[in-house]
Formats: C-alpha cells, structure tokens, sequence
C-alpha cells in the first residue's frame, strides 16, 4: 500500500509541474504588471493540457491493471495501440481547426497552434532546403501524448518490480516461518519420545527417581508449552532447560557416567533459537553412554566476541557409536540453523573414533525474524 501511494505521489508531482509551466510562461510574456495573470489565457493553456491527462487517466486505470495479470501481455498491447490511435484521431480532428490560436501578448500558446501558413512567394529563407522547418503542432502534440503514456509505463513497470520483489521476499519468510514451525514440531514429539523411554526404564529400577523424573518432565513440558513456539528466547531460559534436561537425564545412571554442564556465572543478555541445542544433548545421552565401560558427557557453552560456542562431547563406544546421522534431532536442527542464520554460522560435527564432538558457532546477537 505504501508503494501505491509512492506512485501516485510521483504522477501527483509530475501533473502540478506541468500545469505550472503556463502560469510561469505567461509571467514571462508581460511582465509590466508584476503578478499580472491573463486568467482567460490561462484557462485555454490549461484546457490544452487537459486531453493529456485524460490520456493518462484512462492508460493508468483502465490499461496498466492488465499488466499485474498474469497472460494479460498482448491484450495491454492491442488496447494501448487502440488507445493510441483514437488519441491520435482525436488530435487530428481538434487541432487541424481553423480559428486563431489564443495569443498571450506577442506569444501564441504551442499545444493548440494550427499550421503556420505557407511561404509567401519569393521568399529564400523560408524554402531554403537548409531551413530546418519544425514538426507540425498536431504531430507535436500527438508525441506529448506517447511521452506521457512511456513516462506512465515506465513508472508503473517500475513499481510493479519492487512490488513483485517484497512479495518475493514476503512468500519466502513465510516459507521459512512456515519450514521452522514445523521442524520444531518434530523435535518436541521426538524429545517427548526419548525421555519417557527413559522414564519407564527407571520405573523398575528406582521408582522414588521415576517419580522424581516426572516432576522435572513437568517442567520441561511448561517450558515446551510457553516458550518453545516463541522465534528466540533468552539464552537463560534455555540454559535453564538444558540444565533440567541433564539432571533428569542423569538419574537413571551410575556414578561411571560423567556428565558434566559448563556455562559461564554471568550469562550474557542475548538471545537464542528454542530448542536448538537439545537435539545435540539428547544425541549425546543416547549414543555415549555404555553401561559396560566408563562414558562420559561434556556440555558447555560460552561467548568469545560476538559469537556464542556451544560445544558438546561424548564418549564413544564399538557397540554404541554416535554416527554423524544422530537421526531425525540432529538433521532438523541442521536445517534449523541454515534457515535462521544462512552462511553466518558454524557446525561441525567430528566422530574421532572413543569420542564424538559437535561444536556450533552462531552469532550472539541473534533477533526474532518473526
């Protein structure tokens, strides 16, 4: 809407100057009466112009549309030349009359000028073929007329192409808002899924931790409810998650599994994607841990400049390898992070044989794209 009204503003601007050039010509003529205006003249002036833009009217409103449908091309051609046409007639039929120009002192108005009368006889200088003889005045007028309607089509075609570019850009962010809904919507039924496993597991072994276990799902399910369809929250708020995740995760295993959480005291104010390192947590639980043989799992984040390092490592074992896969959390969050930050982020993700490292880099300064 604000492009419309940027067009129309420029027609607008275009259409006041040239009603202006007759007023300033007519100052110019005589100009012993300071801000004397020959109002009748004036008016004519103005009358001559009126045709043009009744021109653009009709081309504006009733021919341009056509160009905004799709397949509508030669139809726009065929009643531009009609409209051209029926112009052109109209112009040979007014201005090929035969009264006298209206005159402004020693000035005849141009637009309505009827043809200069032939050479008196004997005259050199007017039938000099080096005399360039100026065009006639319908012919002149008729030119105004396609200046106005190129001057109409450039403006309009223009327009149209900033138009097309924001709805462009407008279908491609909600694609993607579109793309980033749902890859959470797996996460969090995938997430679900491999902490209740791991609930029922516990049920038989240690139900006073099961029933611990479920109190902190509680929690995590109200942090999925409130805060995971929100574009980004703060970095706190998703540490604080992580954190849950981890303690109720460790329950259901024995002192030879060390896990450890590292984040700074201070976290700094920035915000992040929700959910976007769980996946990475939940891979690491589900592939380095063996009952068999030590295991361990390091988590850590911290912020170095501008950028925010996340870094997750995981002991690995012949029976129980992490793979690079990680499944359906690691690869969502894979798309996840090309959408939301493009080329401006990092991930690598390493499989050193005893232990399986993901480092992410994504700038610590992220903003809701909503």
């Amino acid at each position: 809407m604000a492009l419309k009204k940027r067009e129309r503003l420029i027609y607008l601007i275009i259409w006041v100057i040239l009603f202006l050039i007759p007023v300033v010509k007519l100052f110019e003529v005589d100009d012993s009466v300071p801000g004397k205006i020959f109002w009748n003249e004036l008016f004519r002036a103005w009358l001559s112009i009126i045709p043009l833009l009744l021109l653009f009217l009709i081309h504006n409103h009733l021919i341009i549309p056509i160009l905004t449908r799709k397949g509508r091309n030669g139809k726009f051609l065929i009643y531009t030349w009609i409209l051209i046409m029926v112009f052109g007639i109209c112009v040979l039929t007014v201005v090929n009359r035969k009264d006298k120009p209206p005159r402004i002192g020693n000035m005849e108005i141009e637009l309505w000028e009827t043809r200069p009368a032939p050479p008196p006889p004997g005259d050199v200088t007017a039938t000099s073929g080096s005399q360039i003889r100026p065009l006639p005045p319908e012919v002149m007028f008729f030119l105004a007329g396609l200046l106005i309607i190129g001057v109409n089509l450039v403006i309009a075609l223009i327009f149209k192409k900033i138009q097309d570019e924001q709805d462009a850009r407008y279908l491609e962010k909600e694609e993607l808002m579109g793309q980033l809904k749902y890859l959470k919507h797996q996460i969090s039924p995938h997430f679900f899924m491999n902490t209740l496993n791991n609930i029922h597991a516990l049920v038989d072994i240690d139900p006073d931790k099961a029933k611990d276990s479920i109190v902190k799902l509680s929690n995590l399910m109200r942090y999925l409810l409130y805060e995971g369809d929100k574009p980004t929250i703060p970095l706190e708020k998703e540490v604080s998650f992580l954190n849950q995740y981890i303690s109720l995760m460790k329950l259901r295993f024995k002192d030879s599994v060390k896990v450890s959480f590292s984040v700074p005291e201070m976290l700094p104010d920035v915000e992040v994607p929700a959910l976007l390192f769980i996946s990475f947590v939940e891979n690491a639980f589900k592939h380095g841990v063996s009952y068999q043989h030590d295991s361990f799992i390091d988590v850590s984040l911290k912020l170095e400049g501008s950028r925010l390092l996340f870094n997750c490592s995981n002991s690995c074992h012949e029976n129980n390898a992490s793979g690079e896969e990680g499944g359906i959390g690691i690869s969502n969050s894979k798309k996840r992070l090309d959408l939301i930050y493009g080329n401006d982020y990092k991930l690598d993700i390493i499989d050193h044989g005893e232990v399986y490292t993901v480092d992410v880099d994504i700038p610590a300064t992220y903003k809701s794209i909503a």
